[in-house]
């Protein structure tokens, strides 16, 4: 996995395993090999099942928690206020 990336500073890594909810019989990847697969790549490890719902909001707060604020790019922003039509009432939008 991450002999593929780029080098970038900051970069983490995070393997999610789907199918949390299937016994373990039935899975297509040991739980084991996965944390194996993960741990070789400097990742962290975590099961989710989008069936039941089960470490979802835990695996996205664990991947903003990792994101370095100071490698992001700076933010150009949004404008959101109607200036940015110039007065014309005719530009393709939806509203």
């Amino acid at each position: 996995m991450r002999a593929e990336l780029p080098e970038q500073p900051g970069l983490s890594l995070t393997l999610a395993g789907s199918k949390r909810d299937l016994c373990p019989k039935a899975r297509q990847v040991k739980t084991q090999d996965a944390k194996a697969v993960a741990a070789a790549n400097g990742a962290s490890y975590l099961e989710v099942s989008a069936r039941d719902g089960m470490n979802v909001a835990e695996l996205f707060a664990a991947v903003a928690a990792s994101v370095d604020p100071e490698s992001r790019p700076a933010s150009r922003g949004v404008k959101l206020d109607d200036s940015s039509r110039d007065g014309r009432r005719d530009w393709p939008g939806c509203c």
